[in-house]
């Protein structure tokens, strides 16, 4: 499923940039716009394209006659990569492809390798809806390396969703399995974690999983994205969800259920004029009524199945129709720009010539004033003198008197000093000499306190390590005899005992062989996360997910709990946590902990697996 985001626009914006497409080199002595101005010119012609198809042609051709030598080659690769997008969204692939080669071809040659990345990333989506599928796997395997060196997850994350696809299209199932879960671990490692990627991930996995009947595994996924999609409140996302979740209660038996979620899902569609759709969930309908009723009853379905294929038909015819007359538009378009090119260079003259006049005015205008501020100088000059004069004869007058006030308070300063030195000095000495005695009393007091307390914190430790290691004693028994799941499992079924919880353990049937080193440490983390969420969290499920990728153990732990403040955690608020942090460090593995408010915690740790034997076995 690919998700595609609509920007509204308002006429105030069009006309402010058709002015500063037009009107700008008029007022300068150049005819180029700079590199930011065309950028932002670029983004919003394709923003544009949504609501005004041929008007984002008219602003994108125009961009070409602004480029100038100035221009840089990044610059110039941006415009031809938006040409190349409206290019593909008209479905002239042949046309897209050409422009988004030309700026693969900028963006090599600056060697810029994210922009590099993100080029090859657009070609193979381009293949894609073009139907050269082999060519597609091909670009994306370049995006996705690119994206790697770069240590760019979220891009990695991105390219491995795409390719993905395209193998599921041509029925490569185990590697389109096996991509689908890379793009799921790289979008978990993403520190720039988008919510629309993620609900695209889960929408494929989930019908993925739909295609191989495993439906306990497509309706994970596809709760997973309804969650999502509940913040991101796409309508044409939500209908997609609710039909593939009738398709699996179909599958399930559950035939009151499906025509739930189908007829929800029919009625948003029916509310967007989505027909494509609409004839989708019909064809749903109709596989449900003859599993559910027989062939009689399926009749009706049947014939509103083909009257809406009609309408389908139609409404293709439609489509090409507009997209025709939008290819008019845009050449149309392009002829009265040339046209507007021409008149405004004719108005540039005019203006010229009014800008020659008016500064020839205000250069006389000037000359006159300057004459004037002469005059008016001379006259102030002469008044300034007199003024100077008066003023100096007034500041004798004011320093006499001044030097007279001065003498008198130095007289009286003497006098006052004395008095304070004679009657205040003994009495300021015995409180100073009283002040240092009581002190030295306070200052033995406070040494005497922090002996009692240092004594009674010495006492407190020991009584906290004795037990640590009674508890310490009291679990390694069970894990020792029995390994990790044995003693989880113990654990598990006395916090649910007695806690309102529920806890998903899934090993994916890994051997403890491959955790087997670590397993004490491990259990430890285990333990700490669930003390964590039964104090805190305030959940109602948690899962723990045992997965092996690459020789690397990946334990994966999350909650639905209210979350908290990652921040402090960071700054080294929480034992409990930094216990964690240490025993990571001390088995060589690579933690990460993300949390929000209302939105659970997830942690992941992955540590090399242990070898358990034939190396082969980490495939």
């Amino acid at each position: 499923m690919q998700l595609i985001e609509v920007k509204g626009l308002s006429l105030g914006k069009v006309v402010a940039y058709y002015l500063l497409l037009f009107y700008i080199p008029i007022c300068s002595n150049s005819q180029s716009l700079t590199d930011q101005q065309l950028d932002s010119i670029n983004a919003y012609s394709l923003d544009y394209f949504y609501s005004k198809p041929d008007s984002a042609f008219g602003i994108n051709r125009s961009l070409y006659k602004r480029i100038s030598n100035s221009t840089s080659d990044l610059t110039v690769s941006n415009i031809q990569t938006v040409t190349g997008t409206l290019y593909q969204q008209l479905g002239q692939y042949d046309s897209a492809l050409q422009y988004l080669f030309k700026a693969y071809e900028l963006r090599m040659d600056l060697g810029l390798k994210e922009r590099i990345a993100t080029a090859e990333y657009n070609i193979a989506n381009t293949f894609y809806y073009s139907d050269q599928l082999l060519k597609a796997i091909d670009y994306h395997k370049k995006s996705i390396n690119r994206s790697l060196s770069l240590n760019d997850s979220f891009k990695t994350a991105l390219g491995f969703n795409s390719l993905a696809l395209v193998y599921q299209d041509i029925n490569y199932v185990d590697s389109a399995a096996a991509t689908y879960l890379k793009a799921e671990v790289y979008l978990n490692d993403s520190l720039k974690h988008n919510s629309w990627l993620a609900c695209d991930l889960y929408c494929n996995l989930a019908k993925f999983y739909e295609e191989l009947n495993k439906t306990d595994l497509s309706a994970k996924y596809l709760y997973q994205a309804y969650q999502l999609n509940k913040k991101l409140g796409d309508q044409f996302q939500k209908a997609w969800i609710y039909h593939h979740w009738g398709i699996l209660k179909q599958y399930e038996g559950h035939y009151h259920a499906a025509r739930t979620y189908l007829d929800s899902a029919y009625q948003i569609a029916n509310d967007l004029n989505d027909v494509e759709q609409m004839h989708e969930i019909e064809q749903s309908y109709i596989k449900l009524t003859f599993k559910e009723y027989g062939d009689l009853a399926a009749n009706h379905m049947l014939n509103r199945f083909l009257d809406h294929s009609d309408s389908l038909q139609k409404w293709k015819v439609n489509e090409n129709i507009n997209r025709l007359e939008t290819e008019f538009q845009v050449k149309q378009k392009e002829s009265e720009l040339a046209l507007a090119e021409t008149e405004n260079e004719q108005k540039q003259i005019r203006i010229y010539w009014l800008l020659a006049s008016l500064l020839l005015l205000l250069i006389s205008g000037f000359l006159v004033f300057r004459n004037y501020r002469k005059r008016q100088q001379v006259t102030e000059l002469s008044l300034s003198l007199k003024n100077k004069e008066l003023d100096e004869l007034l500041r004798k007058q004011e320093i006499e008197r001044v030097n007279a006030l001065l003498k008198g308070q130095n007289k009286e300063r003497q006098r006052i000093a004395q008095e304070l030195h004679d009657r205040l000095g003994s009495l300021l000495l015995a409180a100073k000499l009283q002040y240092q005695k009581l002190e030295r009393q306070l200052q033995k007091a406070l040494e005497e306190q922090h002996k009692s307390q240092a004594q009674l914190n010495n006492l407190l430790q020991e009584a906290t390590e004795e037990v640590r290691r009674i508890s310490h004693d009291l679990y390694e028994g069970s894990l020792a005899q029995f390994g990790y799941g044995s003693a989880f499992n113990q654990l598990k079924d006395a916090i649910e005992a007695a806690n309102p919880i529920k806890i998903h353990f899934e090993p994916n049937d890994l051997p403890e062989v491959y955790y087997k080193e670590f397993e004490t440490e491990l259990y430890r983390i285990t333990q700490e996360l669930l003390s964590n969420t039964l104090k805190y969290a305030e959940a109602g499920k948690i899962e723990i997910i045992f997965t092996l990728l690459e020789e690397q153990f990946i334990f994966q732990y999350c909650d639905d709990g209210k979350g908290f403040n990652l921040e402090k955690v960071n700054q080294g608020a929480g034992i409990g946590f930094k216990n964690i942090r240490d025993r990571v460090t001390r088995i060589g593995g690579e933690m990460k902990l993300n949390s929000e408010p209302e939105g659970g915690m997830q942690f992941q740790l992955k540590v090399k697996a242990s070898h358990g034997g034939n190396k082969d076995d980490f495939s």
